[in-house]
């Protein structure tokens, strides 16, 4: 696997988000059959409300958001 800081572009500010399951939701993940397909469709959803939030809020909807998982 290639190293995060190998491809991070030189000059362009990056940020870190830390998302965490609600303690009443991590038996529901942690249990569920299909485990994996739950978390990828968290993680979908949990990337498209950050990207509709800093969308809003900068006023532009051409702005795109980029996740690593």
């Amino acid at each position: 696997m290639t190293k995060i800081a190998a491809r991070l572009l030189s000059g362009v500010s990056y940020r870190q988000v830390v998302l965490t399951l609600p303690a009443q939701l991590r038996i529901k993940f942690y249990n569920h059959p299909q485990q994996s397909r739950l978390y990828s469709q968290f993680m979908m959803l949990a990337h498209q409300c950050l990207e509709e939030m800093i969308q809003t809020k900068f006023g532009c909807k051409s702005l795109k958001i980029a996740t690593i998982v």
